[in-house]
């Protein structure tokens, strides 16, 4: 009752072209922003891109061990998208951010 993974799936295809196009489009971006966690958001699409690409990879090569790297790299980007938040909100605040 398996599934055929050879094929590649039109999500998987846009996520691959937002992995390998824009993600660097963005990453560029950012390197150039002045401001505190800039880096965590960096480190969480690239991890989130990487993701893209094992999930495509899966479905041609070892479907356990990339779809646990992907599962593993979504991990990662959601510790360093909140690493970024608490980063952000450490430095409003230090700066006289209103409190809610």
């Amino acid at each position: 009752m398996g599934t055929d993974r050879s094929m590649l799936q039109a999500s998987e295809a846009y996520q691959l072209i937002v992995a390998v196009v824009i993600a660097p489009l963005i990453i560029r971006s950012l390197r150039s922003i002045d401001l505190p966690g800039t880096r965590p958001i960096v480190v969480g699409i690239s991890a989130m891109a990487a993701a893209f690409i094992f999930t495509v990879i899966e479905g041609f090569y070892a479907p356990e061990l990339f779809n646990t790297l992907e599962h593993a790299m979504y991990a990662v980007s959601g510790v360093a998208f909140l690493w970024s938040a608490i980063d952000g909100a450490v430095y409003w605040f230090s700066r006289g951010g209103e409190r809610g």
